[in-house]
């Protein structure tokens, strides 16, 4: 049967036909397609979502973690510069004498460092933590006067001997006619002395602590002591460097001093050309008498001793002597 015979309704009928077939196919590879795939979509969009919703947190944990880590850091830090870094007794004392000369105080009589004894750190287990905390006392003792003599910081303006070791009459007739009568000018030492220890006590509240004031009287005057301890800690991952930079934590004093030639201690007479004080004698008085010699035997630092009275220590020493003819220095029968 040809499409020809068919009727207009018969026509009508199977158009009708392809035409539902035709929708049916394109649904089911279509649109049914699409609706699938939009589906897969949505899930596929609602598990990024939830995925950059974690990551989204977890970075936000981590500036947390970071805002924390740097806040610790922080306190640590804080902590650590509430203690000295590295306690150096010349810096303490340095320190120390220099509040006392600044307010005035000339007239020390001693000074001198001591370790305090501070308790181990002992952790939550029982184990001895390699931290420790660090104290050193400063003792300082300083002198009043009494208003009626002249007064010692003086000679340096008014001395007593000129420079070839001549009296000065002037200078001596003053200072008579001044000894014994009253002066309110050379009457101090208790006021500046509270008002270093007032400069000590706030200069760092933390790590310095004053831990004992005294005054003693004696004959007229005072003497007046203090105490003052420096804090440090031992920390073995010590995060921080030394924030302060006054006297008592790091060294403030001369720096550019020659010790080639030596610097400490006085023999007898120096013999060191890189010294500066090459070829001068110790001062003569520090040696008369029978001395404590641990290093000698009795006998010889007897001799010794009686040679100095005799002789005098410069010619013992060579001083006076022309270089080479020390063995022509005379000596008595006594000592042969």
């Amino acid at each position: 049967m040809s499409m020809s015979s068919l009727s207009l309704r018969e026509k009508a009928i199977i158009y009708l036909m392809l035409l539902v077939v035709i929708g049916l196919l394109a649904y089911m590879f279509g649109v049914r397609t699409l609706n699938s795939a939009y589906a897969d979509m949505q899930v596929e969009l609602t598990n990024l979502q939830a995925q950059k919703d974690y990551l989204d947190q977890l970075k936000q944990e981590n500036v947390n973690t970071e805002n924390a880590i740097e806040e610790l850091k922080n306190n640590i830090i804080s902590f650590e510069q509430s203690f000295i870094s590295e306690i150096k007794s010349e810096n303490l004392e340095q320190y120390v004498l220099k509040v006392f000369e600044q307010q005035d105080n000339p007239f020390l009589v001693s000074v001198d460092t001591e370790n305090v004894g501070t308790n181990a750190i002992v952790m939550a287990d029982g184990s001895v933590s390699a931290d420790s905390l660090l104290c050193q006392r400063v003792n300082v003792r300083y002198s009043t006067t009494d208003g009626y003599e002249g007064l010692q910081a003086d000679k340096i303006l008014n001395p007593t001997t000129d420079e070839h070791g001549n009296l000065i009459a002037e200078n001596i007739a003053t200072l008579i006619n001044e000894t014994g009568v009253f002066s309110e000018e050379n009457y101090r030492g208790y006021d500046e002395f509270i008002a270093a220890l007032k400069v000590i006590e706030k200069v760092d509240p933390g790590c310095v602590k004053i831990s004992k004031i005294q005054a003693e009287s004696s004959y007229g005057y005072m003497t007046l002591s203090a105490s003052i301890d420096f804090y440090g800690a031992h920390l073995t991952n010590r995060i921080s460097s030394e924030s302060r930079s006054n006297g008592f934590a790091v060294w403030k004093g001369e720096t550019n001093v020659d010790t080639e030639g030596g610097f400490i201690g006085m023999p007898y007479i120096v013999r060191n050309e890189n010294s500066m004080w090459n070829g001068v004698m110790i001062d003569a008085s520090k040696v008369t008498g029978f001395l404590d010699r641990p290093f000698a035997s009795y006998v010889s630092n007897a001799v010794f001793t009686r040679m100095i009275q005799q002789r005098g220590l410069a010619a013992i020493v060579g001083q006076g002597i022309p270089a080479g003819n020390e063995a022509n220095v005379p000596v008595t029968n006594d000592e042969q």
